[in-house]
């Protein structure tokens, strides 16, 4: 998915694999810091990361890519990272399934970019990772996103009651699944 895409308001973004590159790693630590200060609905959250653990993530992300276990893209704007989305393909008795994760700058979200990176994602994960499911997991207070997922096909399967500490509230965590 080496490509330019036009949001919704005209902007253009450029999408391409992650690298092992200083740039990227750089990119890519301030756009989780920037998620992590925003205290977005995701689990990934905590103090700000090191560049060498961002720099570790990206280098498991790009050999793993490679091996046919994940599968990884990031979008750009003309200054920095805007977003990150991945399936990393389950093993064992799993192998058929994907783990999906998807976190869009909040300025960028509810432009078309999070639809355009899933149908995409989706379409290629099929082949590259040989996989025939794709599941994730879903705060049960993120609407959009939840929305966004049921339009992508995806069917909530299940939940797990209070399982998430978010800002002081107990929230249930959606599992959903999406037959490829």
């Amino acid at each position: 998915m080496d490509t330019a895409y036009t949001l919704k308001n005209g902007e253009k973004v450029a999408i391409r694999p992650l690298e092992d590159t200083k740039e990227d790693t750089t990119a890519m630590l301030e756009f989780i810091n920037s998620i992590r200060a925003e205290d977005a609905k995701l689990s990934n959250f905590g103090p700000p990361l090191t560049f060498e653990q961002e720099s570790a993530w990206l280098r498991d992300i790009v050999d793993q890519s490679k091996d046919g276990k994940k599968l990884y893209y990031a979008a750009f704007d003309e200054k920095r990272a805007i977003a990150v989305i991945g399936i990393t393909k389950k093993g064992d008795r799993s192998m058929h399934v994907g783990v999906f994760g998807i976190s869009i700058d909040k300025k960028y979200r509810g432009k078309g970019l999070g639809a355009y990176l899933m149908e995409n994602i989706l379409k290629e994960s099929a082949r590259a990772l040989t996989i025939t499911h794709v599941e994730l997991v879903c705060f049960a207070n993120n609407t959009p996103a939840y929305k966004l997922y049921k339009k992508m096909g995806f069917q909530e399967v299940g939940r797990i009651p209070e399982k998430i500490l978010y800002r002081g509230d107990l929230i249930d965590e959606i599992i959903m699944i999406k037959r490829l």
